[in-house]
């Protein structure tokens, strides 16, 4: 497998950067574009990398925010034919509240509605290529989580905690065992690889690439304790997780302290990194 890192917080010199994430997935069966940033700059890189984005045989959008959807107006235009599998509730409306006043960070309707023939809507776990999987996290109470992350939804007339029933994994099952793709984990990364292996049970668990969305209230301050950080570390350990690639939404401070237990094993992308 080959995974190339298209946008992301921080890049390689000569690359654009923005807060957002995007990866080209290069796996035994398929081309995958995993998310396309918040703006044309994903395509810009792209051109710069020498990366054909019509090589892709499909597109999945991780969950229902602006730093990951909007980008796909760009990625569209040049590849009018890329079908885009995505969670059907991405169409609601998500704001933050980092800052205590309302920001709307949800995905452009129009974009939605620009390119709706483009755009496969899902609501169940299921498998989309051989070998290739959504899975859906609805199945627990994640507001704590979106209350460390100061994250909410609007849901009739009122404004309440996000559920983050928009979020998927995407899992790829490749020989050495099953990569698993969350960009931003906003349900918790160990929540995830629970239910990675309950749904794939036996399986071992290669990877985990995607962010740990451990940034809150406070800018580039991990909203979580050292203590609760090193723990989950310690559980991604018994886990059996050999490598965790992350960047975007994790920061520096929540990935030092993951590298206190999980040493080498935890490697930072930025735009321009391929990881194989």
């Amino acid at each position: 497998m080959k995974i190339t890192v298209l946008m992301e917080n921080e890049s390689m010199i000569g690359l654009e950067r923005e807060h957002g994430l995007s990866l080209l997935i290069e796996s035994k069966h398929c081309v995958i574009l995993l998310d396309a940033g918040k703006s044309k700059k994903v395509t810009e890189n792209a051109y710069k990398l020498n990366v054909d984005l019509t090589n892709a045989d499909f597109a999945v959008l991780s969950h229902g925010h602006y730093d990951h959807a909007d980008g796909f107006e760009a990625v569209l235009e040049e590849c009018p034919h890329l079908k885009v599998f995505a969670h059907e509730k991405i169409r609601g409306e998500y704001y933050s509240m980092r800052d205590g006043t309302k920001r709307y960070i949800g995905v452009n309707q129009q974009l939605l509605e620009r390119f709706k023939d483009n755009f496969i809507f899902v609501n169940s776990s299921q498998e989309i290529a051989e070998g290739v999987f959504l899975l859906m996290h609805e199945e627990n109470d994640y507001r704590a989580m979106a209350e460390h992350a100061c994250l909410y939804r609007k849901k009739g007339d009122t404004i309440e905690l996000d559920d983050f029933s928009h979020e998927m994994s995407l899992v790829i099952r490749e020989e050495e065992g099953l990569f698993v793709f969350n960009s931003c984990a906003h349900v918790g990364v160990g929540n995830v690889i629970k239910e990675v292996k309950h749904a794939f049970k036996g399986e071992n668990i290669a990877a985990f690439v995607g962010g740990f969305h451990f940034l809150g209230r406070e800018p580039g301050k991990c909203s979580y304790t050292q203590e609760e950080v090193i723990e989950l570390g310690k559980q991604l350990v018994c886990s059996g997780v050999q490598r965790i690639y992350t960047g975007h939404c994790a920061g520096e401070e929540g990935i030092l302290w993951l590298r206190e237990v999980m040493k080498d094993k935890v490697k930072e992308m930025h735009a321009g990194y391929e990881l194989t």
